[in-house]
């Protein structure tokens, strides 16, 4: 449904890479008033020349949830296509989740590897406090190989370079908390 100059609603939105289904949200909402995308371009060693363009919205189907798509264009790496999504949600100290892709190809040869080969990565996380006393906190990363992330996001690379995966269920005592 369109509300000129407003909003845009739909009901089981299925949002499509091609033919394939990346995103489906059973409710989503997108004010008509905020726009927020960011073009770049430049020249990077490891890319090459290089354009970039991503586009940020605020679906509000929970407390706030956010996508954010991108495109990529390189000289050295081919082109990349990404979605993340972030989500926080009323909870006991408020709960986040947030769901990540990538996928580049066609890209040029980089030190002997990894030319024309389909390179991605994707990521879940989950932080929730499903009662009074406990935390549930999980993070999966899975890459197609182990410099994917160096390649392509080297701003997240740069603060922790290891790949994550963990799951806990925690237990705060009455004089924790």
């Amino acid at each position: 449904t369109v509300y000129p100059g407003q909003r845009v609603t739909a009901q089981h939105a299925t949002f499509r890479l091609g033919k394939m289904p990346i995103l489906y949200l059973p409710y989503a909402r997108k004010s008509l008033r905020e726009t927020h995308m960011r073009v770049s371009a430049g020249y990077r060693n490891l890319l090459g020349a290089y354009g970039t363009f991503i586009y940020k919205t605020d679906l509000n189907y929970a407390k706030k949830t956010t996508a954010r798509f991108k495109l990529d264009v390189m000289e050295r790496q081919g082109v990349g296509v990404g979605v993340d999504v972030e989500s926080e949600w009323e909870s006991l100290d408020g709960g986040r989740s947030e769901v990540a892709g990538y996928y580049a190809t066609g890209g040029k040869s980089y030190r002997g590897i990894y030319e024309d080969e389909d390179r991605w990565l994707a990521s879940a996380e989950l932080l929730e406090r499903p009662g009074e006393h406990f935390v549930l906190a999980g993070k999966s990363d899975i890459y197609s190989d182990p410099h994917v992330e160096k390649h392509f996001f080297w701003k997240d690379y740069r603060k922790a370079p290891t790949i994550e995966t963990y799951a806990s269920l925690s237990w705060l005592g009455d004089r924790f908390g």
